[in-house]
């Protein structure tokens, strides 16, 4: 997933003069967070990837991880009182992403782990977060809606928004979309 092989002309509401000056690393050098909102399939990921695979060629030190996992991660290390040395670990990257902020199987330390961390990374390194539900949902989907709040206020601070809600399901009705059987319609 790099930019090489991204349909630009998919998304017509996409900023492609917006990615093109995020894909000179500006926000990363700046240590600033990128939210990444749209639907299932309109291309988040690929754009968080490409800016990451970008970054590292760059040579930053990049880590990307989908938000289950992270917050997974983070939980196990509860056990052995380690929290801060992971979080220290990743605050010494350049860009860290954190993929499909949506609905997750949450735990009730969850809100206050990814709080410890966006806390944390702020002004220290990039964010990148994609996010397929709306901030106000977030605190639906952590379970502690108080908590979520402080996290996205954070990261609001002096981010960057690229937001292709209303775009297209590239998997839907892209070029390799799955055809469409109409049974009162002949086939080809």
């Amino acid at each position: 997933m790099t930019f090489d092989n991204f349909d630009w002309g998919f998304q017509p509401g996409l900023n492609v003069e917006y990615l093109k000056d995020l894909n000179e690393l500006g926000f990363v050098v700046n240590r600033q967070p990128l939210l990444i909102l749209g639907k299932t399939g309109t291309g988040k990921t690929h754009i968080a990837t490409s800016l990451g695979i970008k970054a590292c060629e760059a040579g930053f030190r990049v880590r990307f991880y989908k938000l289950q996992e992270l917050l997974s991660m983070l939980y196990a290390t509860l056990a052995d009182d380690t929290t801060e040395d992971v979080i220290n670990k990743l605050t010494r990257l350049d860009l860290l992403i954190i993929d499909q902020f949506n609905y997750i199987r949450t735990k009730k330390e969850y809100p206050s782990l990814l709080l410890d961390l966006v806390s944390a990374c702020h002004n220290r390194l990039a964010l990148i977060v994609t996010t397929s539900i709306s901030f106000e949902e977030w605190g639906d989907a952590l379970g502690n809606p108080s908590i979520t709040h402080a996290i996205v206020d954070r990261l609001f601070d002096h981010a960057g928004i690229i937001n292709i809600r209303p775009g297209r399901s590239y998997r839907t009705e892209g070029p390799n979309a799955p055809k469409q059987y109409h049974p009162d319609k002949p086939t080809s």
